[in-house]
């Protein structure tokens, strides 16, 4: 869950979900593609797993799935034909668009994760459980990113001691990386 995601996440988010999977209809990839090049579209957009079915929405899937193609719905609307959707969203932009990308391993993805939104339906059910649990998962995370933390300073330092060029710099490398996926 993430409630305020940015317009650059959502498209670094879009940018490497289009390198990394091919859609089962080719015009979804043009639509996401259009969708980026829209700034004041791209804020109206929410990544969730579950669809409101009160929303504007899109589903799209990837070859390597086997749910539903491509799906638009608004309202009463439904439709699996990309172009539809285009018209839909070329003239009304100021509408919320939930999308939902069917892709393997999309739950395990942090990717994903980072760019996620709870539908209006599941803000509603988030108990004190639930907010015991989400607590947790933050702590969770925070003691996993500084236990590899300290292991890489850890190994650098071992490589200064042994003075391994090579194996610092490649050290080092995954501390920057580690810590820049962090701020």
């Amino acid at each position: 869950m993430n409630p305020l995601v940015t317009n650059a996440e959502k498209k670094r988010f879009l940018e490497w979900f289009l390198q990394s999977y091919e859609l089962q209809k080719r015009e979804g990839a043009w639509l996401l593609t259009y969708i980026m090049s829209d700034d004041n579209l791209l804020a109206k957009v929410r990544f969730v797993d579950e669809i409101d079915a009160a929303e504007r929405s899109i589903i799209m899937s990837t070859k390597c799935t086997d749910g539903v193609s491509f799906q638009f719905r608004k309202g009463d609307l439904q439709t699996t034909d990309v172009e539809k959707a285009f018209y839909d969203l070329r003239h009304h932009p100021d509408q919320i668009l939930q999308i939902k990308l069917n892709y393997k391993s999309a739950q395990m993805c942090p990717e994903y994760a980072a760019v996620k939104e709870d539908g209006p339906m599941k803000k509603q059910k988030l108990t004190s459980n639930g907010m015991y649990a989400l607590l947790a998962e933050m702590v969770l995370d925070e003691a996993v990113y500084q236990f590899k933390k300290q292991q890489l300073q850890r190994k650098i330092n071992e490589a200064l001691d042994q003075r391994d060029k090579e194996r610092f710099l490649q050290l080092s490398e995954q501390w920057l990386k580690l810590v820049s996926e962090n701020e």
